[in-house]
């Protein structure tokens, strides 16, 4: 059975409708691939995560787990995989904002990531959506990491 290693409740800018997670030594010359509309772009040490929404700021809980991990009860928005040459990744603001704090993820080596997304608005009203100061509000992340075996 999977155990749960560490959690963590952070908060990112979603800028231009995206945010990334990288590697902590990541360089930005390595910038991951655009996804297809909810896609996300997957690079070799980071993973750029699509939003419905422009510009924003987001809540994102980060869950580290030392196998595969039960489903979330979040709908599933997608799963990949990527490599972490530090074994520590951070949320990042794609358009040079700070670096976000470091999440440690036990050891380098490939991740599996599973990525879900909780709206707060009906998806057919996404072009209609009014920002608020609230962070949990428009839209919440739930990012699932474990070791590939």
């Amino acid at each position: 059975m999977a155990k749960l290693i560490l959690t963590t409740l952070r908060y990112v800018t979603v800028d231009h409708s995206q945010f990334v997670l990288s590697d902590f030594d990541w360089d930005d010359r390595e910038q991951p691939p655009m996804g297809d509309d909810d896609a996300p772009g997957v690079g070799e040490h980071s993973v750029r995560i699509m939003s419905l929404i422009h510009d924003h700021d987001v809540d994102v809980k980060v869950e580290v787990w030392d196998a595969e991990p039960p489903a979330s009860k979040i709908p599933l928005l997608a799963d990949t995989v990527f490599t972490s040459r530090s074994g520590i990744v951070v949320l990042d603001q794609l358009m040079g904002g700070p670096a976000g704090l470091p999440i440690p993820l036990g050891a380098p080596g490939r991740y599996s990531l599973r990525i879900c997304r909780l709206l707060g608005f009906p998806l057919e009203d996404r072009g209609q959506v009014e920002l608020s100061g609230r962070h949990d509000e428009l839209e919440t992340y739930l990012l699932q990491l474990w070791p590939q075996l």
